[in-house]
């Protein structure tokens, strides 16, 4: 096999609990060596300790968003590659391996790869899995989630770092840059992180209210983004529409909704607030 090169591993964290324990002992089973560097951002459960006994490097960051403790654990990746994963992800034992073969393969810059969600017995958790973290449609976007996400290190000296003051989307405007720049993304099939989907309405509302607040934010300070707005993005998509789930329609649109109300608040909060500062 080729040589790989070295990577660091970034892990951000806030209360991760059992989830952030099981993904450093994933982490701990993978197939090339590497470090991990486990992000807190102010976490009381003892997620720190966790971080420690599992021989990660921690460092922590107040400022409370995890693009901001990605921008902290930056400060100390010393390796060409750094990969990113989430707490609450459980990555397969060749995940690194497989990433960074890909990426000298193709002389890519970034690598975005696979992220399984087993869906559950409920609606909510099947209305997750279908329509959240399909990896290999956002690269044909030129987007991708950090969930998954490899990037060489020199990248953040070209393109700059993560956008801490968004509450969601910073890993896709991250990527969407790094495309605009002329970076090569590329999707690896094989590389794969497990995640867990939502299992109650609640929660995939929430998580939707945050995304799509994330959206509106970026709609309102980058001209390119404003196609979140459109009142498409509150439709269910073809496919959902036709799963003959009724279930997974039910929650979907209510999902949709909630983000799309979100979007058009943020953006509009978002404008007034720049109206304000131009006066």
């Amino acid at each position: 096999m080729t040589s790989l090169p070295s990577v660091d591993v970034v892990v951000p964290v806030l209360d991760g609990g059992d989830g952030l324990v099981q993904c450093l002992s994933a982490l701990g089973r993978q197939t090339v060596e590497h470090r991990v560097i486990v992000a807190d951002n102010g976490s009381t459960d003892g997620s720190k300790e966790a971080a420690l006994t599992a021989g990660a490097i921690l460092v922590e960051e107040p400022v409370r968003s995890s693009y901001a403790a990605r921008n902290r654990a930056l400060d100390v990746v010393s390796a060409p590659v750094v990969a990113f994963t989430d707490a609450d992800c459980i990555p397969h034992e060749d995940w690194l391996e497989c990433g960074l073969a890909t990426m000298e393969q193709t002389g890519a810059d970034l690598v975005a790869g696979r992220v399984i969600m087993t869906a559950g017995t409920s609606a909510a958790s099947r209305q997750d899995s279908f329509t959240y973290l399909n990896q290999e449609l956002q690269v044909a976007h030129g987007m991708a989630a950090t969930a998954n996400l490899l990037v060489r290190t020199r990248v953040f000296d070209q393109v700059g770092r993560f956008r801490a003051e968004l509450r969601s989307g910073g890993d896709s405007e991250l990527v969407a840059r790094c495309v605009a720049a002329g970076l090569q993304l590329v999707y690896a099939a094989e590389a794969v992180v497990e995640h867990p989907p939502r299992e109650t309405v609640r929660a995939v509302v929430k998580k939707a209210w945050r995304i799509g607040t994330g959206h509106g934010r970026l709609a309102a300070t980058e001209a390119g983004q404003r196609h979140w707005l459109s009142y498409r993005h509150a439709i269910p998509s073809h496919a959902v529409r036709h799963s003959g789930d009724r279930g997974l329609v039910a929650v979907d649109v209510v999902v949709k909704v909630a983000a799309q109300v979100a979007r058009w608040s943020a953006y509009a909060r978002e404008r007034t607030a720049r109206r304000s500062l131009n006066r």
